[in-house]
């Protein structure tokens, strides 16, 4: 984002093939991080291919809301967390908590908003060997 800020007068190819500068500093982003920064997400974590721990366990947080007189509930926000012994699940727990607390505030003001409610869920995702 500071790049981008710091071009303010200039107009900017993002179009990593041509703009070799934009390409250089996006190419080793996770972008799915990225794209949960920009979204607003309590939680986001970098992930690569090479492992530093064996998770396979993920605890999923699903945030419905329930507009109206639709009949069914909406799903507006879904992430997860992994759960592993040297990540701290009290601090992830009040995290997530604080967030949906500022985030309650804001639905509870709109009036179109009838229902909404956070859901958890703990997966255990299946491990492949190609």
């Amino acid at each position: 984002m500071s790049w981008i800020n710091s071009r303010h007068n200039e107009q900017i190819d993002f179009d990593n093939e041509t703009n070799e500068e934009w390409s250089n500093l996006i190419q080793p982003l996770n972008h799915t991080t990225v794209f949960g920064y920009l979204l607003g997400y309590p939680l986001i974590y970098f992930y690569s291919s090479t492992r530093f721990t064996d998770v396979t366990t993920l605890k999923n947080f699903r945030l419905y809301v329930k507009i109206n007189d639709f009949s069914d509930e909406i799903l507006l926000y879904s992430f997860s967390c992994p759960i592993y012994s040297n990540i701290d699940q009290k601090q992830i727990d009040l995290i997530v908590n604080t967030w949906f607390l500022s985030l309650s505030s804001k639905m509870n003001s709109i009036d179109m908003i009838k229902h909404y409610h956070l859901e958890q869920q703990i997966r255990e995702q299946s491990t492949w060997c190609l």
